[in-house]
């Protein structure tokens, strides 16, 4: 499925009864495994240190935990995405009902709602790169850079 599709729903959405584990993850069919939020075994997101990088995206900016040192003050950064406010549209195509998390297009990115841009990253120290966040999209949005053709499939 396109990343571009409308209406995909958000696998964190508990009601949605997607099965991940207690790392937020699941396999494929094809043995991948793949996150879906916090990676909790990678991080400690109650440190009160910056938080390691945990790995890289496809477009090969790295992903970090949630903490990073925004001056002087260690916390976990905030996503711009937030939870549009009245009813989904209805119709041809359309789920209808009110925006309550259970779809990706439930949140609309607002430059300076939180840290990170509208691909949950930011640039820290010079280096860019994706930061997981408790809430909406958890880890990556969208791709600043482009992806390597081996994330093909």
């Amino acid at each position: 499925s396109s990343l571009n599709e409308p209406w995909r729903y958000d696998p964190m959405f508990e009601a949605n009864g997607f099965r991940v584990d207690s790392h937020n993850a699941h396999a494929q069919p094809d043995g991948t495994y793949h996150y879906h939020g916090s990676p909790n075994a990678l991080f400690d997101v109650d440190s009160v240190s910056v938080s390691p990088v945990i790995g890289f995206a496809a477009d090969g900016f790295p992903i970090f935990g949630s903490n990073f040192d925004d001056n002087g003050s260690i916390r976990p950064a905030r996503s711009s995405y937030r939870l549009k406010s009245g009813s989904r549209p209805t119709g041809d195509g359309n789920p209808g009902g009110i925006y309550d998390g259970s779809f990706r297009d439930d949140y609309e990115y607002v430059e300076g709602e939180g840290d990170l841009d509208e691909c949950n990253g930011m640039t820290v120290n010079g280096v860019y790169g994706y930061y997981v966040t408790e809430d909406y999209p958890y880890i990556l949005a969208c791709f600043k850079g482009t992806p390597d053709t081996s994330f093909n499939k």
